[in-house]
């Protein structure tokens, strides 16, 4: 039974999808808290922003499970991630931390549906599979982790650089004005 058994259906969708997701976390999400301090957070703020992230899901995953049994799983699911998925683009517009909070915030309290995915992925699997279903939708989606957050770091350092050398570029042509 090679990795095309699991590549199938449901599970080989939420496998496939958390990898996508892995890719742009493991290289952003290391440095969330050089982000923060960009954006005028203090260390005490940044752990204040990161607490609510988890309140708001914990606060969630209740009423969401209650919102999943009337509206059906699939419908669930679907809402969570393309919310989630249109949440995104705002942290590319937040121009200080108390927009980041709020935008993390409205992010991390739409993963309502997570008890779905489970309870989906469960379903999808016979029973004898099951034990190494969920062992590899646990790690196959983490793989991006091991080698991506140094080429975030990378990226990172080289719009750094190319900050500095523009600024500098314009400064020397300003005083040829």
């Amino acid at each position: 039974m090679g990795l095309s058994f699991w590549l199938k259906g449901n599970v080989g969708t939420m496998i496939i999808s958390w990898f996508l997701f892995a890719i742009s976390s493991s290289l952003t999400m290391p440095y969330l808290s050089q982000y923060l301090h960009m954006l005028g957070a203090s260390d005490i703020e940044i752990g204040v922003v990161r607490s609510i992230g988890s309140l708001a899901v914990l606060l969630t995953i209740l009423p969401g499970g209650v919102l999943t049994d009337v509206i059906g799983r699939k419908r669930a699911i679907v809402i969570g991630t393309w919310g989630i998925a249109l949440v995104q683009f705002l942290y590319a517009v937040v121009v200080d931390w108390r927009q980041f909070a709020v935008v993390y915030v409205i992010d991390w309290a739409l993963h309502f549906y997570q008890p779905a995915l489970t309870a989906i992925l469960l379903d999808s699997l016979p029973p004898e599979k099951r034990g190494g279903g969920m062992m590899l939708t646990a790690v196959l989606p983490q793989v991006p982790w091991l080698f991506l957050p140094p080429v975030g770091a990378t990226s990172w350092i080289i719009s750094a650089c190319w900050e500095c050398a523009s600024r500098l570029l314009s400064r020397g042509l300003y005083q040829y004005l």
